[in-house]
């Protein structure tokens, strides 16, 4: 073999060596300073520390919501099929991966956790599969569009020791706290009556299946889609708010808000979940805004409880006590009132919080005996509790099973609504009892791999 000749220009000098040594030998003996942030000292957390979160759908939501890069978290990657979206949120991050796909994301094995913040039809499929990956998840509201939705996470949760957060930022409202805890603590007397409400649906026409629009450059469509129905493109979809085919509609949308605190008194009271559903819903006839436009609901609770669940159009025909106190100009009339033997006590979003017994500012301070039912509180914001819960093992404060019990209530109304009959939950089976016309709407059709992926949750247990 050749010998490689070496170029006069690259020949060290022993005395040259000898010299480049020491002065190297002098900087490595001299003191290296680094920022007290990257030891750790000072109250400052290591990079090493921090939670890892990527964002999955960079729209609107997120931007309210999605809320990293604090003391303990870091924003690590984006994820979004709109690359307008995309862009401006790496832009926001800075140095953090952006992604098309997000299963790609969930297998970056450096993320430890996802926030959510899709369409409604992806929630699902993206909960089984961020678990699946072993990811912690902060999912927006609402959640599930089916009961088998619902118990095909409920069995992919249980499997794994990864944290589950709800969207619900109302439980971390003060006001929403002290609602609860107030009412849970004799404020009112006994309980008597409840009544929830929120935005009706309306009759508003959803997109003309027969359009279609160019797919705009960037965009992947059929990811877009996922278990959704394969359709062409119209830029009216993108507002998927309009389609039975991605969500519920305002009867989850906007009814998670309020009936998700409701539960929250529920179950600090005790009254258990809705196990009967009765009463009227009127459903939009067209074909692709499917979905509730109005409702009037009486869901009866494991204790026995009644709570009237109705749509703004018919709440402001009961003569409501309560019913002024959202005003129009906010956009969304709703409200949960709680009626007792003393009086009423009333909440509604945003920040409305007011009783017949006292003014605001005594709700606020008024004492309760030193002997009360407790009530969680959050610690200090959702994504606070989201990426403490994760830290040191603690309870968030939008669980799991707290959000199995809210978001079925929605879910089983839109059944009734679509059966126009009687609707039945077991919670300790977890079954449906309904007229047959209900099986599609129990588990609701996906495309594959997302429909396979989801519900083979559902499937028989080999013994």
């Amino acid at each position: 073999m050749a010998r490689m000749k070496t170029s006069s220009s690259h020949r060290i000098s022993r005395r040259h060596f000898l010299g480049t040594a020491a002065k190297t030998a002098a900087l490595l003996s001299f003191p290296t300073i680094l920022p007290a942030r990257v030891l750790g000292l000072e109250g400052a957390t290591p990079p090493s520390e921090k939670i890892a979160v990527g964002l999955i759908g960079c729209g609107n939501i997120a931007r309210g919501q999605a809320h990293y890069g604090d003391a303990d978290s870091v924003v690590a990657a984006v994820c979004d099929v709109r690359p307008e979206r995309r862009a401006d949120f790496k832009t926001k991050y800075g140095n953090c991966t952006d992604y098309i796909d997000f299963r790609e994301l969930l297998a970056n094995k450096s993320i430890d956790a996802v926030h959510v913040s899709t369409p409604d039809h992806w929630h699902v499929p993206m909960a089984v599969m961020a678990a699946e990956a072993g990811k912690h998840m902060n999912i927006e509201k609402p959640f599930s569009m089916s009961v088998g939705g619902l118990l095909a996470v409920d069995r992919a949760l249980a499997e794994r020791k990864v944290v589950f957060q709800f969207g619900t930022e109302n439980r971390c409202d003060p006001r929403a706290y002290r609602f609860v805890e107030l009412a849970a603590n004799g404020f009112l007397g006994p309980v008597i009556a409840a009544v929830v409400w929120g935005p009706d649906g309306g009759m508003r026409p959803g997109p003309d299946p027969t359009l279609s629009e160019p797919v705009p450059e960037g965009l992947d469509w059929d990811l877009w889609l996922g278990p959704a129905p394969q359709v062409p493109f119209h830029s009216r979809r993108l507002v998927y708010t309009g389609s039975g085919d991605y969500t519920l509609g305002r009867l989850s949308n906007w009814g998670i808000h309020m009936l998700n605190i409701f539960q929250w008194w529920a179950d600090v009271a005790g009254h258990g979940v809705p196990v009967v559903f009765r009463g009227a819903v009127k459903m939009n006839p067209h074909p692709q805004f499917n979905n509730a436009a109005s409702w009037d609901m009486e869901l009866e609770y494991t204790s026995g409880f009644k709570l009237q669940f109705l749509s703004d159009d018919v709440a402001a025909k009961k003569n409501l006590p309560t019913y002024h106190l959202t005003p129009r100009k906010v956009g969304a009339p709703n409200g949960v009132t709680l009626i007792g033997e003393k009086g009423w006590l009333h909440w509604g979003y945003p920040a409305i919080f007011e009783s017949s017994l006292m003014p605001y500012a005594e709700l606020m301070r008024y004492k309760l005996p030193e002997q009360r039912v407790a009530v969680p509180k959050s610690a200090g914001g959702l994504n606070s509790d989201f990426i403490r819960a994760i830290k040191t093992g603690a309870t968030p404060i939008a669980n799991w099973p707290s959000t199995f019990r809210s978001d079925m209530i929605p879910v089983l109304v839109d059944l009734a609504g679509r059966t126009q009959s009687e609707v039945r939950w077991d919670p300790a089976a977890k079954q449906v009892t309904a007229p047959a016309s209900a099986q599609p709407f129990l588990r609701r059709a996906m495309r594959d791999p997302w429909g396979k992926t989801v519900y083979k949750y559902l499937e028989p247990r080999k013994a």
